[in-house]
């Protein structure tokens, strides 16, 4: 059983490691099974998770904000 799950983000000068705990459920479960097998090389380097999306930043900043305090309660 999956406890916790390490998202690791970088650059060329910088690197942080986010750590989530995960629930016990099924869905988490499969989810962090599915994200452990998964190798790091079949990512998409050229997906855009912004298409579609309007490219004002203070909206995306503000909506980013929000997220971030939802996951803090």
């Amino acid at each position: 059983m999956y406890t916790f799950y390490n998202l690791t983000i970088a650059n060329a000068t910088e690197q942080y490691t986010l750590t989530y705990k995960l629930k016990t459920h099924k869905p988490a479960q499969i989810w962090a099974n599915i994200m452990t097998e998964r190798p790091f090389d079949s990512l998409r380097p050229s997906f855009n998770p912004w298409q579609g999306v309007k490219t004002d930043i203070t909206v995306l900043v503000n909506k980013l904000l929000g997220v971030i305090e939802e996951l803090n309660q």
